[in-house]
């Protein structure tokens, strides 16, 4: 009985070493997926499974939107101007080539930031991180070098105060450019405007991306929720334009 159990034994051993040696043979089933390998692709693909459900997340990284190009206007279309000062996320001091005043324009298609949670500002006597960013692309952008003015006739005359305008930093459309890196809301004019659903549309992708002001893992702005504010006043959780963005650009 012990023999024909150790030659039992011996036999099974024999044939795992001879399944050992032969080619593996393929599988029809896929390979098992590691839990590592699925939840990172997973988040890579803006999803995560939890509890049998998909749980939707923002990507890790968002695709960059390509904008239609647009062509700057001609140079006799436009009005050179040297920038003064930036005043707000919307407003520049500027002097008009050939003229000696100073005057303010403000950009098409762009609003005030709103007021990014104004209780967390007044406790920390803080500038929020998209006010900051706004002003520093502004200042780094155009302060103390000369731009190009375009003017939408359907919005009035330029002798009005402030003035409106398109501005043009070389090939830079700033107004777009603002939008889309989403430095300010877009406000939509009451007419409709040369590129008005260019603007619209550089700001759409902004907080699909949520870039600047709408960023995903911040406080964004609640537009609509305040008081409207006054003509002229300065639509920021400080006192005045200029200590915001003097403030931001120090």
């Amino acid at each position: 009985m012990r023999v024909a159990r150790l030659t039992a034994v011996i036999k099974g051993a024999i044939r795992r070493t001879q399944s050992l040696s032969r080619p593996t043979r393929r599988s029809s089933f896929p390979p098992r997926k590691s839990a590592s390998g699925i939840l990172l692709k997973s988040v890579l693909s803006g999803s995560l499974v939890t509890g049998g459900m998909m749980v939707g997340l923002p990507l890790l990284s968002a695709p960059v939107a390509a904008l239609e190009s647009i062509s700057r206007p001609a140079l006799s279309e436009t009005r050179r101007a040297e920038v003064m000062q930036v005043l707000d996320v919307n407003r520049l001091a500027v002097r008009l080539e050939g003229e000696i005043s100073v005057r303010v324009v403000e950009l098409i298609g762009l609003s005030g930031i709103p007021p990014i949670n104004p209780a967390w500002t007044a406790l920390t006597q803080q500038i929020p991180m998209p006010v900051y960013l706004a002003a520093q692309y502004l200042q780094d952008t155009v302060s103390g070098g000369f731009v190009d003015l375009e003017f939408d006739p359907r919005l009035g005359s330029t002798t009005n105060e402030p003035m409106l305008a398109y501005v043009w930093k070389a090939n830079t459309f700033v107004n777009r450019e603002m939008l889309f890196r989403g430095h300010a809301p877009f406000m939509e004019a009451n007419v409709p405007t040369k590129y008005g659903n260019a603007l619209q549309e550089a700001s759409d992708v902004a907080q699909r991306q949520g870039r600047g002001i709408w960023s995903f893992y911040g406080p964004q702005p609640v537009l609509g929720g305040s008081q409207p504010q006054p003509a002229g006043e300065p639509n920021l959780p400080f006192e005045t334009p200029l200590d915001a963005i003097g403030a931001a650009i120090k």
